[in-house]
């Protein structure tokens, strides 16, 4: 390898940390990643016998590795110590193997490969290990196997690759895809969000009849979106509302922690225009001045990948709520603890998007009656979704609200979460008929046992008595006389 290479390592397990430590020294740059955190998998849990078990079983080409491996591990070890302060702790300690049936197999190989490979007899076996019960009868023993602990190992090796400059190791970064270039790798893929920078493209070319960034076909035009703003899409075409100038500019943000988390995001700002924040970014009609890229050009000299925080942290941040509204033998005080369940969850939740969904059967809107209209049924449960939400403070959150068609409720709520990526479904616990959910599945109970998500149950919290004060000021969310039951 030459100097001027920059190398990327899939796997931070002792190998990959191995091979990052050795590559350092070879070339300009090594980039580690790892989907969880480096050494914390097989390398973790390894026995850490710095041999195989039975090595005469195996190639002549094993043997040499293990040969080359037990005269390397203790200078490995004094090397990481004197460098980090951390210990991997390798001892030679020695194996021995007990009543084998191809000892003679083993011996033989021992001699031909000129292993320290030897039989002893057994009473020196019980003065090495004194917990050894009876019943062996012969033994092996190979004096140069050594041990070493292996999340010592992986401690001293990861401090040992972020003192070196030219060492960048990412955790919970998982590869998704190899860039190649004809044969060649060039690159990783680790972030699903660049599906969302694609989307960006397509919106930016619907919106104004143009691609974004033009047509490169050159590794170098390629990278201008890396300090080069697009063409804001209302300069193009004034007449396009600011909210989805502000949807296609997220979407292509060249950093991808700063686009949307998922496509379940994208779209549920696309169905609900009128929840968007419009930042100066959705208002602005002139392009970025040449000082601003010129800086950022400048910026993004030399600059390699950095991968951003990963989606799953992401839309843990910003999460989609979704609260199923019952009007079904629902009290007031129940929808009263229900809101409280909400609300409490949106608190420790800033800047999540709440969803507040209803069922209804599809034989209550099927009529040609201005009242059972399809229209006028799905205005009123949307209406009285909007007042029972009332109460709750939504200024840092975005709140839509659904009325779902099914005859199956608890299959309509769930094909709801699953496809809007819903991260925590609020719903009543059913306490009546307590003895007939014994034999027959109640909507909350197939709910959370099939639920994609967290799924709180609520239970009314206090008795209506001492609710009445409350409730007499508001209006009642749900008209027992024209509302039906799903």
């Amino acid at each position: 390898m030459t100097r001027q290479q920059h190398v990327v390592i899939v796997g931070g397990g002792v190998i990959g940390l191995l091979t990052t430590f050795n590559l350092a020294s070879e070339v300009q740059s090594v980039v580690l990643l790892d989907r969880s955190n480096v050494g914390q998998e097989a390398s973790w849990a390894g026995g850490g016998i710095v041999s195989p078990l039975y090595p005469w079983r195996y190639s002549p080409a094993v043997t040499a590795l293990a040969h080359w491996s037990q005269d390397f591990y203790p200078q490995l070890g004094a090397r990481l110590f004197a460098a980090t302060g951390v210990d991997p702790e390798v001892h030679t300690t020695g194996l021995y193997w007990l009543d084998l049936d191809d000892e003679a197999e083993a011996l033989a190989w021992a001699l031909r490969e000129h292993r320290p490979l030897r039989a002893v007899d057994l009473s020196a076996v019980h003065d090495a290990v004194p917990v050894l019960g009876p019943g062996f009868s012969r033994a092996i023993y190979m004096a140069d196997v050594a041990n070493v602990r292996n999340p010592r190992l992986v401690k001293s090796l990861k401090a040992a690759l972020l003192a070196l400059p030219n060492v960048t190791v990412h955790e919970q970064c998982e590869v998704r895809e190899f860039i190649r270039e004809g044969e060649q790798v060039v690159g990783v893929r680790g972030d699903p969000r660049s599906d969302i920078f694609a989307m960006g493209v397509m919106l930016y070319q619907l919106a104004t009849g143009e691609l974004p960034f033009g047509a490169p076909l050159t590794r170098g035009g390629l990278r201008q979106r890396l300090w080069m703003d697009p063409v804001p899409p209302r300069q193009r075409r004034p007449d396009l509302p600011e909210w989805l100038q502000e949807v296609i500019l997220r979407c292509l943000e060249p950093e991808a922690d700063k686009r949307y988390p998922s496509a379940a995001h994208l779209a549920f700002d696309l169905r609900h225009p009128e929840q968007i924040t419009v930042t100066e970014r959705g208002r602005k009609t002139q392009g970025t001045g040449f000082v601003t890229h010129l800086k950022r050009w400048i910026k993004a000299v030399g600059m390699h990948y950095q991968p951003s925080l990963l989606p799953t942290r992401q839309i843990e941040a910003v999460p989609i709520i979704m609260v199923a509204v019952s009007h079904k033998n629902v009290t007031d005080a129940t929808l009263y603890s229900l809101r409280q369940a909400v609300a409490r969850s949106l608190g420790t939740r800033p800047g999540a998007r709440l969803a507040c969904v209803t069922v209804v059967a599809p034989s209550q809107a099927g009529t040609t009656q201005d009242a059972t209209s399809e229209t006028s049924v799905h205005r009123r449960y949307l209406a009285s979704l909007r007042q029972w939400a009332q109460a709750l403070d939504l200024q840092s959150h975005q709140a839509s609200y659904h009325v779902l068609e099914s005859s199956d409720t608890a299959q309509a709520l769930l094909d709801y979460a699953t496809g809007n990526h819903v991260s925590l479904i609020v719903m009543g616990a059913a306490t009546h008929g307590l003895k007939m959910q014994r034999f027959m599945a109640t909507v909350p109970t197939k709910v959370a046992v099939a639920a994609p998500c967290t799924v709180i149950l609520v239970k009314q919290a206090l008795p209506f008595e001492r609710l009445v004060e409350q409730t007499e000021k508001l209006s009642p969310a749900w008209n027992p006389d024209r509302d039906a039951p799903f």
